[in-house]
């Protein structure tokens, strides 16, 4: 299972962000959102099917970034829940 980083930016001034938020979820074995259109999720899916899965439900003018993350991370005023679910998740040990 990889960890995978997931952003997008919906154009549309009548966004659906409930079925991005479904698609990603129903990659997903486990996630947490840092902020509103970021997630990181981790997942046996490539990083080509959660683009295709998630891109499927947006709009031609949406913008979606799919990256498999490395070792290290750090992060600055998110929520305590966010912190301990990257630790925990994150493929290796990682410091805040």
């Amino acid at each position: 299972m990889k960890t995978y980083s997931i952003t997008y930016d919906l154009g549309n001034p009548n966004r659906d962000y409930d079925n991005v938020t479904e698609a990603i979820k129903s990659l997903s074995h486990g996630y947490c959102r840092p902020t509103e259109s970021h997630w990181f999720i981790n997942s046996n899916a490539t990083a080509s099917k959660i683009r295709d899965t998630v891109g499927n439900v947006m709009d031609s003018d949406d913008k979606l970034m799919v990256n498999e993350v490395g070792d290290t991370w750090a992060s600055r005023g998110l929520r305590k829940a966010t912190n301990d679910w990257l630790k925990k998740h994150w493929r290796s040990a990682c410091r805040v």
